[in-house]
């Protein structure tokens, strides 16, 4: 697993500089004062066999979710996921079975079957309980098959395993209230945000993209990463964020800056849509 760690360090220069919009930071937090503690990850080759144990034991570094113990042990208040939480295409025969449709239920059974593993791993349900709260979004090997894009045939059925693990898991889920709203249209993708206020009025917003739900397949001109429906909500997030919040952090599980990338995706993939991302923040 990648794991990244952020203290959230308020200094009056620095976040005038990070959001222009920021009128004034509050008299109650000092210029050095460390409000929160984020960690960042992607990337975690999940194990079922490891999930089922009931005790924490000794460190062991063979098993992979030893690295929710060294989450911990930074003491973060909150924790990003970027993708590839499951990686439910492993294995090479399995993989080129999902590339051509031949798995059908067995796929979303997997999915479930990981989905449910993971938030019952010991390690995890540890780190939950200690951190404020969490947020997530998928990649390609959560999605289903490697470098998939909105043609996968199970989109709609990988998004509601998404969902349905993120709202069994989390203290504070991204989407319940919409989700139990017969009323309510359902989103094109798990795209996703949330608002944050810490001590001294001090608030920021997590905007997580989707990549994959409405990704146009490789080769397509003038292709999209996110569909014209989240390119209007991510607009909405950030426009309405002008005044409201000091900080955005915002993430994508597919890279956005680097222009060369020889092994994994980026945005450069689709140079009009990295364009319009870049202009928009």
């Amino acid at each position: 697993m990648i794991l990244y760690n952020l203290e959230l360090v308020i200094v009056v220069a620095s976040t005038l500089l990070i959001n222009q919009t920021a009128q004034h930071i509050p008299d109650s937090v000092s210029s050095l004062q460390t409000l929160e503690r984020i960690a960042f990850g992607s990337c975690y080759h999940f194990a079922e066999e490891y999930s089922s144990q009931t005790t924490v034991n000794e460190p062991n570094t063979t098993d992979p979710s030893f690295i929710w113990d060294l989450v911990l042990s930074f003491s973060p208040s909150r924790l990003i996921l970027l993708g590839d939480q499951i990686y439910v295409d492993r294995g090479r025969e399995f993989y080129h079975r999902i590339k051509k449709y031949e798995v059908g239920n067995e796929l979303l059974d997997i999915m479930q079957r990981r989905y449910q593993s993971f938030s019952h791993n010991i390690q995890w349900q540890s780190l939950i309980k200690s951190i404020n709260g969490w947020s997530a979004t998928f990649d390609d090997h959560d999605y289903g098959a490697d470098n998939s894009d909105r043609t996968f045939k199970y989109r709609n059925e990988s998004q509601d395993l998404f969902w349905n693990f993120t709202m069994t898991s989390d203290k504070d889920p991204l989407w319940p209230q919409e989700r139990n709203n017969q009323t309510c249209s359902r989103p094109s993708g798990v795209f996703s945000s949330k608002i944050v206020t810490l001590a001294g009025n001090f608030t920021y917003k997590i905007v997580l993209l989707d990549t994959r739900s409405n990704k146009d397949p490789v080769g397509t001109v003038e292709g999209d990463f996110l569909g014209e429906e989240q390119w209007q909500w991510l607009e909405m997030q950030l426009l309405e964020s002008d005044h409201k919040v000091d900080l955005i952090l915002l993430g994508s599980s597919i890279q956005i800056l680097p222009l060369h990338k020889l092994l994994e995706e980026s945005w450069s993939a689709f140079p009009s849509a990295r364009q319009r991302l870049l202009r928009l923040v």
